[in-house]
């Protein structure tokens, strides 16, 4: 059974394969894709301004 984390970005399940790796948890807290978008645009784009 494969292992899946939540992206706080885009709220939604995915493999662990679709996040970075980091050093505190193993993981980033976004999935590649939102941290692409991030990279392009200067920001999030699931993220709602509060």
């Amino acid at each position: 059974m494969s292992q899946q984390k939540w992206c706080n970005c885009c709220e939604q399940l995915k493999p662990v394969t679709e996040f970075s790796l980091n050093r505190r948890d193993g993981y980033q807290t976004y999935c590649k894709d939102c941290n692409r978008a991030y990279r392009q645009t200067g920001r999030f784009p699931f993220v709602s301004p509060r």
